[in-house]
């Protein structure tokens, strides 16, 4: 991984640290990214045992896994 992917990681867990309820819309703005890009990174998240989302997607929120 180059030090960008990894970077993005690392700002999408601390966008989920601060505001564990944020969309992924969301956390686009906040990174200035497309919503396709944090979808990629949420689910290379998800894959990897980093993070899980529980609940809905309207109403549930991000847990950041150990």
């Amino acid at each position: 991984m180059t030090d960008n992917v990894t970077d993005k990681f690392e700002d999408i867990l601390n966008c989920i640290r601060a505001k564990p309820d944020i969309t992924l819309v969301e956390i686009g703005k906040e990174l200035n990214v497309s919503r396709k890009v944090v979808t990629e990174k949420i689910r290379a998240l998800k894959e990897m045992g980093k993070i899980k989302r529980v609940g809905s997607d309207r109403k549930g929120h991000w847990e950041i896994l150990p």
